[in-house]
């Protein structure tokens, strides 16, 4: 394990690798927000 400023992350971990994920979570909690600002 190895240890940086985000808490621990495996060695063969890459940015490149959650950067989809990443993406895709801001856009999900972008389109709850939106319809949810479009409800009220």
């Amino acid at each position: 394990m190895q240890y940086n400023r985000y808490g621990p992350v495996k060695l063969n971990w890459s940015p490149w690798k959650s950067l989809p994920l990443m993406i895709a979570a801001g856009a999900g909690t972008g389109l709850v927000v939106i319809g949810v600002a479009l409800g009220l």
